[in-house]
């Protein structure tokens, strides 16, 4: 069963019969294919025309389709060149790289950023101290050994209120060495010497 039932005529058809196709087969003009909306032949719908256009605006499509191809067929070469030369310059990266030593990425697996590292403890304070081990705010009550006052060395260096001698008051005394022991040829010459000199005391002096 077709779809479509074509009249086959010679020449176009001057009475119609409405939603018919006609074949029109002229010697002057070729194959000609008509449809007919309704009875009057003014209607009638020349499909060659439209065949054409379709099929040009196909063909146009296709040879668009068809560079479009090419294009994408150009691009997709140029994308494979590209991907190659960057896999060989990054081989050849990861050669000169392993050849100098040099870290990669992969080598700081085991390290840690610094801003992935825990906050360390400035103060005892800030410790846990299950043991009682002194904090800085015990050391309050005690001084530091440069905030001390100085210890004197000597009496000078003390304030003597109390009218105590100091080593200066001491200049004008003779020290136990220096003090000499009398014995007895020094009392027999002190004798001799009152002796002399009472010898030669008037009365006017001893009175």
């Amino acid at each position: 069963m077709s779809l479509v039932d074509f009249r086959y005529r010679r020449t176009k058809p001057v009475s119609p019969e409405s939603g018919y196709f006609y074949w029109v087969d002229s010697v002057d003009d070729g194959t000609q294919i008509w449809f007919s909306p309704d009875s009057n032949p003014e209607h009638l719908i020349l499909l060659n025309d439209k065949f054409t256009e379709e099929f040009e605006k196909l063909e146009s499509l296709s040879s668009k389709i068809t560079n479009m191809e090419i294009g994408v067929e150009d691009v997709t070469n140029a994308l494979e060149e590209i991907n190659s030369t960057l896999s060989r310059l990054k081989g050849e990266i990861l050669e000169e790289v392993e050849a100098k030593g040099y870290l990669t990425s992969t080598d700081l697996d085991g390290y840690a950023k610094l801003e992935d590292l825990p906050e360390v403890p400035t103060k005892v304070s800030e410790l846990e101290n299950d043991a009682d081990y002194l904090t800085d705010s015990d050391l309050d009550e005690y001084a530091k050994i440069e905030d001390l006052p100085s210890v004197p060395e000597n009496v000078s260096e003390l304030v003597n209120d109390a009218g105590y001698l100091t080593e200066d008051d001491l200049e004008d005394y003779a020290k136990k060495e220096d003090i000499h022991e009398l014995d007895d040829s020094d009392y027999d010459i002190i004798a001799e010497k009152v002796n002399e000199r009472m010898s030669k005391l008037t009365w006017t002096e001893i009175l």
